[in-house]
């Protein structure tokens, strides 16, 4: 019977393991305003930078095995989009960041795309508790039907 609940974790452990998203650790922008306040599982940003400047500077911390690169951060325009990727041998991630630059204001399309960056933020998340709490619950279970069942 023990050796029954240990293959149910040995089962699960890897969930555990690997169910966790490729993110950025750490993110500050040195020349412009981030918002809203940098979490790991948002992908989605504003950056307010001064009319003059042309391009995000970037301070990020990542893991050792991750690879970092920048897409249009060049000659940055009001409503310029920014890509900043990111990935392993396994996965990758893109964080997105809208440029305005001072005293303008957001277009309704990106408020849109913004909600529903949001939206995948709560699902990224839902996927990185929400499973191994399962596994967790569903190893309980069985201990109990497997240990206490007999009559």
């Amino acid at each position: 019977m023990k050796k029954y609940v240990f293959f149910l974790f040995l089962l699960c452990f890897p969930m555990f393991v690997f169910a966790k998203d490729l993110k950025l650790n750490d993110l500050t922008i040195e020349n412009g305003e981030l918002s809203p306040t940098f979490e790991p599982l948002n992908t989605s940003y504003t950056v307010v930078l001064d009319s003059e400047v042309e391009r995000i500077a970037f301070v990020y911390e990542v893991d050792n095995d991750v690879e970092v690169s920048i897409e249009n951060n060049e000659d940055l325009q009001n409503n310029s989009i920014v890509l900043l990727h990111i990935k392993n041998a396994k996965e990758q991630s893109t964080y997105t960041f809208q440029v305005l630059k001072e005293e303008e204001e957001l277009t309704p399309t990106f408020k849109e795309e913004k909600e529903e960056t949001l939206t995948n933020s709560f699902m990224m998340q839902y996927k990185t508790i929400v499973i191994p709490i399962f596994c967790l619950i569903f190893i309980f279970i069985s201990y109990k039907v497997v240990f206490y069942h007999k009559k």
